[in-house]
């Protein structure tokens, strides 16, 4: 069974299955929406703090504390996110059980360079779900090449 690892689209199955590159849902984008709002909410406290030439942002009041938590907490929701569907994407791949995988990856090392297409093959999460189809095919017995 081949797969083909890539931006468009997670993962593409040489038996027919796409699976959607999860950045792409509303949820995903409402998060991360949410969390650029609650960044730049959070770096206009610790301005004007240090504007005002008071005691240094680290410490900070309650009201910086609870905005470092909501940062904090879509940064977790959004890892969530991208950890669960990877796992669902493996085992959905993994269940088909043809006993060998050969799998290809998207051309992400010398894209890196450039900033915007960096940015889409570190938010694809590709090495990370190669990491966990090759543990996970360990696991259950079966091969997986390059």
């Amino acid at each position: 069974m081949g797969i083909d690892l890539g931006i468009q689209r997670l993962a593409v199955v040489s038996n027919g299955q796409e699976f959607k590159n999860i950045n792409k849902s509303s949820a995903v984008k409402r998060t991360e929406k949410r969390l650029k709002r609650a960044g730049w909410a959070l770096s206009r406290k610790y301005g004007s703090r240090k504007k005002r030439g008071e005691k240094p942002a680290a410490k900070g009041g309650s009201n910086i504390r609870k905005n470092v938590l909501r940062v904090q907490k879509y940064h977790q929701r959004l890892s969530r996110m991208w950890e669960e569907y990877r796992t669902w994407v493996v085992s959905v791949i993994v269940k088909t059980k043809p006993g060998i995988y050969h799998h290809r990856k998207a051309a992400c090392a010398r894209d890196e360079k450039e900033p915007v297409l960096g940015e889409v093959c570190f938010g694809s999460e590709i090495f990370g779900f190669k990491v966990k189809l090759l543990n996970t095919c360990r696991k259950m017995g079966m091969e997986l090449e390059k």
